[in-house]
Order: C-alpha cells, then structure tokens, then sequence
C-alpha cells in the first residue's frame, strides 16, 4: 500500500510538471493552435485518470475498512484533483482564446495591425509607431499604464483624423474603424493575459499551484499514516510467517520422500529423449513414449513434446523464408542491374549528389556534355565548382528544395565546358527520400539546349529586323498617303459627275484605314523599343482626359459614362503608355457600343496587390466566345462590323505587358464586356528587371 500511496504522489507532482511544459511550449506553437492537440494535454489527462483509478482502489483495500480518517483524507483527494482538473480545462480554453501568431485573439491583434498600417498616411507615422512600442512594452512588462497610453493615442488619432478636411469621409470612417477594432481587440488580449496570469502567483495558473500544493499536504499526511498502519501490519505478519513456515518444512519433509520415486523415472526418460532430438538438430521426434495424464510430470512431458513439434514447423518455415528472401536477392540484383542500364543509357546528363557537393555517381551523357570523364567528375573540385556556380544563382530556390516547399528546380543557364566554351543547359534538380521522408541525396538532370538557345538568338534578332522593317516602311508610307488624300480632297471639289465623287469618297476612307494602320504599327514600334519613364499617375485624371479628346465623336453624348475611384495606393507607371491603353479601350466601348438609350460605359478603379486594379465595363455588342482568346491578335477583327485596324488591342496588350501588368476580359454576345487590366506601382528595381526583360 505504501508504494501505491508513493506512486499517487510522484504523479501528482508530474502533475504541475506537465501543465508548465504545456504553458511555456505547446501553447505558444502555431501548431498546437492549429490542430487543437497537445501531447502534454493528453499525459495530462492520462495522469489524472491513473490518480482516479489508483486512488479509488485503495478507497476498495480491506485494510481501510477499520481506517474511517484515511478514507476521508483520499476522498478530499479525489474532489480536489476534480477542482484541479476543472481549473487546468478553464486554462486551456483561455490559451486556446488568447492563440499566437495568427490564431486567436493574438492573430485578431495582428490583423489589425496590418490594418492600421494601410492607413499610416491618415494615422500618422509617428502615433502608429507609438502605439506598436507601447504593446510592445506591455508584452515585456504586464504594466497596465501602456494600455492606458494606447487608449490616449487612439483617442488623438481619431480626433487628428476627424479634423483633417482633406481626408474623404469614408475613409474617416475606415481609418476610425480600423483604431477602434485595434483598440478592442489589444484590450481582449490583454484581459486574457491577466485572466491567465503573468506568474505562478496570479491568475489560472496561481490558482493551479494552490491546488497542487493542497494535494501534495493531503498526501503528505495519508503517507504518515500509511507508514503507521504499514509498521503495525509487518509485525502481524511476522508472526504468522512463522507459523505457516514451521508447518511448510514438516509438509516439504513428508512429501520429499513420496515424490522422489514417483518424479525421478519419468524425467529421467524425458531428458533422454531431449538429448536425442537435440543431437539431431530436431529432425527426429519423440519415439513414441508415453506418460500420465494425472500428474504434473506428464503435463511437463506433453509440453516439452509440444514445443519441440512447434520448433521442427519454426525450423521448416525458417527454410521456407530463406528461400524467399533469396530469391528477392535475386530479384532485386536484376532491378539494381535494370536500374545501372537506364542510368547509363538516359538521353540526358543525371548525376546524384549528397549534400556535402560530393558527386556518388554520373552516367555517360553527362560526362559528354560537360566534356570530362567520369573519373573527373567524381572528383571533389571539378563537381564543387559547379555545383557551387549554380547554387549561387539559384540559392533561394534550392533552400525552399532543401525545406520540401518545392518539389523541384528548373532553371536555364550557361556553364562552362571542358573546352573553354560556354553552353546553355537545362538544369532540374530534385531530391531523393528514404522510407521515413529525410533527403538522402540531390538528382540533377542536365539536357544541352545550346542549339535551341542559338535559334531563339536568331529568331531574336529576325524579329528586330522586322520591327525596323515595319517602322521603316510606316514612316515611309506616311508621306504617300498624305499626298493621296491631298489629292482625293481636290478631286472631289473640281469633278462634278457624282459617281466620281462616289469613287474618291470611298478612296478616301481607305486612306484614313491605311493612315490608322500606319499610325498604329509606329505606335507599336515606340511601345516595344520605347523605354520607361516612371511619374506618379492619377488614373482618374488620365481617363478623364481621354474622354475629353473622345467627346468629339458624335456617339459619346448618347452613352452614360461613369468613373468610381477607390483607390488608395500610388502608382508610379508611363503615362505615354497609359494613354494608349485608355485611348483604345474606351474608343473600342464606344464604338461597338449598341447606341441605346439605355447604353453605359462604367470604369472602376480599386487598389489591388501592389497596384490598382481598373475595369471597362460597357453593355455594347459583346464578343462571341469563339473569337474571346483571339482578340489580342495582331490584326483580328472578331465582327464584320467592325471597321478598324485591328491593332487597337494588340497595342493595349504590348503597352500593358511593358509595365509588367496584365489584361483580361470577361464578355457574352449581345450583353456587353468587361476588361480587367491590373497595372503595378513599379519601383526601380522593378523598372530595372523590365527593362533588362526588353
């Protein structure tokens, strides 16, 4: 009883031990808040159920029956481990409330950070940073005065916000909002901190160590009185030893005698018979002998004859296996020789590589790529420097590899053969995992592309020639055409005969169709030779003007045009280029528009990633959706009834690509058409990477 009563108070000390692990480790892992399981939890749980058990069969001991106090003490036991167990679950559900990282109401808290940080213009740098120190130096110090400071900066903050005029009153509301919920939010978490408690003396957690403590005292005292009743048991026992040994040895006496002569002859017989099948490795059995089913004797027989039948059938399977596992042997040779033909024979260069950069082994066309030998290759500073070259490129890439986010690298890029020269590869590198998932070693794929990278060189530099051809020949074709329509326009004022004048009205239009055809292929030409030059651009401001320059037509006075800004993030792009793509864009809704009462044309511009996301969206003739992956084709017309060059979007697409953006369109026939055109705020590093993409 004394060991049991030891053993309750080890596991209630293991209590409190596995309760500070789960405070101090699993509560503050994401993981632990993402899954919902604690390993300390369960220990937890299993610790207290073994104390409920344990506890409750002593509670059943005959030798308490006559000890009502002790009874009494195990019982108090019993309902303060509940009161424990109660406090320790109110505990959880309060850590799993206050969360960490973004679960909870510390994920809560840094929303709202974010938040506030998308209005730091309207805020205030300098009030935005304040309030992120004084959360900090609550975390650190648990005084309440910061919290109280952050309710002041709040306060300011709106009241700074309300009486700036330039701030739009939506975004006053926004801004409001955003500090309002930050505020909430920052004093949960802050409630629930205390509710926790910062040390053992507050809080759950002090309330945790005062029913510890309790348990501990209560199980001090039930192990004095153990040790009482224990003393006096021993010397009851004692005596009674004595007796019943003093009678065992009388009875041990007797029976010797009779059991001598009965045992020896049986046994002798069985351990001959042993000998024998053991000196023939079990192939022999037993020859037949017989013993007594009523005595102990006999049943040893029958299980030693048992257990020796049972080891010949273990012997045969043994045999059995061993031909198996042979004949893997043999099967896996033939893989592991499959495996050497396929390496060696592969189309393209495979080496595997451990992590310390050295090489285990190459195939063949990976040595005629790189022009050295197998032998070199395998050599530790040949293959390091070229690992190493290539690592140095790509050193992002391999350590997401590394982490297992990725499932491999690709890359391109130039190398040097044995020769000297450089040439172009196609590099893959992948890893290989054993049967518990840890990499053992990295599987490069090399393939020489050097031939198709001197094609794309060439086709390169044919497309240039072209792009100087077509705006050669434009600006050469510009003069023709202005003294064509010089001359159609005087013709048609001197000849009188109306089907003359017919004929040079209709030259006349296809001059204007060659004139906007030559006009769009030089704009092209700027788009793709052009570079960037960066100014901050209001869109709004932009498209307005293009209106202006459209309210000519005759049309534009029949459609309702609406322009909705949202927008917050400045845009710093090309506005020779974001007039293009306005320009064709709203003279494109405009002319297949269906010149209803009821026609519109709405333009929205909203913030989006690292840009400003604007939509065209009219209610014009739509485009089948046949022809809706074709209309950023160079010279498509998807309807006879349009009348253009058909360069109008594969212009916008150029310009569009060029500030590193994107288009898309979503349209029906008959119902109209929407185009999302994304455009980034690019900084220089940006326009840096565009223009060496040019």
């Amino acid at each position: 009883m004394i060991h049991t009563i030891h053993n309750v108070s080890y596991m209630v000390f293991s209590l409190n031990a596995v309760e500070q692990d789960f405070v101090h480790y699993d509560s503050k892992k994401p993981t632990y808040h993402f899954t919902h399981t604690s390993t300390y939890i369960k220990k937890h749980q299993q610790l207290i159920e073994e104390i409920d058990l344990t506890i409750e069969s002593l509670l059943n001991e005959s030798l308490l029956n006559k000890n009502e106090p002790m009874k009494l003490q195990l019982k108090e036991v019993l309902r303060e481990i509940e009161d424990y167990q109660r406090t320790f679950g109110y505990l959880v559900g309060t850590i799993e409330k206050r969360g960490t990282h973004i679960y909870g109401l510390e994920g809560e808290l840094k929303k709202r950070k974010e938040s506030l940080h998308k209005f730091r213009s309207f805020i205030g740098a300098e009030i935005l940073e304040s309030l992120m120190q004084n959360e900090k130096d609550y975390f650190i110090s648990k005084d309440s005065l910061y919290v109280f400071n952050n309710e002041y900066l709040i306060g300011e903050a709106k009241r700074d916000v309300l009486q700036t005029k330039k701030i739009p009153r939506d975004i006053a509301e926004k801004v409001n909002l955003a500090l309002d919920d930050y505020l909430k939010t920052f004093k949960d978490v802050v409630s629930v901190e205390r509710s926790i408690g910062y040390s053992n003396e507050a809080g759950l957690l002090g309330r945790l160590i005062v029913h510890n403590q309790k348990i501990r005292q209560l199980m001090a005292g039930i192990e004095e009185e153990t040790v009482v009743l224990n003393d006096s048991l021993k010397d009851d026992l004692k005596k009674m030893l004595f007796g019943v040994l003093s009678i065992c040895i009388l009875i041990s006496l007797g029976l010797s005698f009779f059991f001598s002569s009965v045992l020896t002859k049986p046994i002798r017989t069985l351990t001959t018979e042993l000998e024998r099948v053991v000196k023939s490795n079990f192939t022999d059995g037993f020859s037949g002998i017989k013993f007594s089913d009523k005595d102990e004797v006999g049943i040893l027989s029958r299980r030693f004859i048992s257990m020796v039948t049972t080891i010949q059938d273990g012997m045969k399977e043994i045999k059995e296996y061993s031909n198996k596992i042979e004949k893997q042997n043999v099967a896996l040779l033939k893989s592991e020789l499959d495996f050497r033909s396929t390496f060696e024979q592969a189309a393209v260069g495979i080496a595997h590589i451990d992590f310390t950069g050295t090489v285990l082994r190459v195939n063949k066309k990976l040595c005629e790529i790189l022009g050295f030998s197998a032998d070199e290759l395998l050599n530790l500073n040949t293959s390091r420097k070229f690992i190493r070259d290539t690592l140095e490129m790509n050193g992002e890439q391999y350590g997401k590899l590394l982490l297992n986010s990725m499932e491999n690298i690709t890359l391109e890029q130039q190398i040097k053969h044995r020769s000297g020269k450089m040439i172009w590869v196609y590099l893959t590198c992948s890893l290989k995992f054993d049967k518990y998932g840890i990499p053992e070693y990295q599987i490069w794929v090399v393939q020489d592309i050097s031939e198709r990278k001197q094609a794309e060189s060439e086709l390169l530099y044919k497309n240039q020639e072209l792009d100087t051809f077509c705006y050669k020949v434009s600006h050469d074709l510009k003069g023709p055409v202005a003294s064509l329509k010089g001359l159609c326009s005087t013709a048609r004022m001197e000849i009188k005969d109306p089907v003359a004048v017919e004929y040079f009205s209709q030259i006349d239009l296809t001059l204007i169709r060659l004139n906007e055809i030559i006009y769009n292929l030089i704009e092209l030409t700027k788009i793709k030779e052009g570079q960037i030059d960066l100014t901050l651009i209001d869109p709004d401001i932009l498209i307005r003007n293009t209106l202006a320059v459209l309210r000519k037509t005759d049309y534009l006075q029949k459609i309702d045009i609406s322009i909705d800004n949202y927008a917050v993030n400045e845009l710093f792009s090309d506005s020779r280029y974001l007039n293009t793509i306005f320009l064709n864009l709203l003279e494109n809704a405009l002319k297949y528009s269906r010149k209803q009462k009821d026609s519109f044309i709405r333009v929205t511009i909203a913030d989006h990633k690292k840009g400003v996301l604007i939509t065209f969206e009219d209610n014009g003739i739509g485009i089948e959706r046949e022809f809706q992956a074709k209309v950023f084709d160079m010279f498509f017309r998807a309807t006879d009834y349009s009348k253009g060059s058909g360069l109008g979007l594969y212009l916008v697409k150029n310009a569009i690509e060029k500030l590193n953006g994107t288009i898309d369109l979503k349209s029906e026939a008959g119902k109209g058409t929407t185009f999302f055109v994304y455009l980034p705020n690019l900084r220089k590093k940006e326009l840096k990477a565009t223009a060496e993409m040019s």
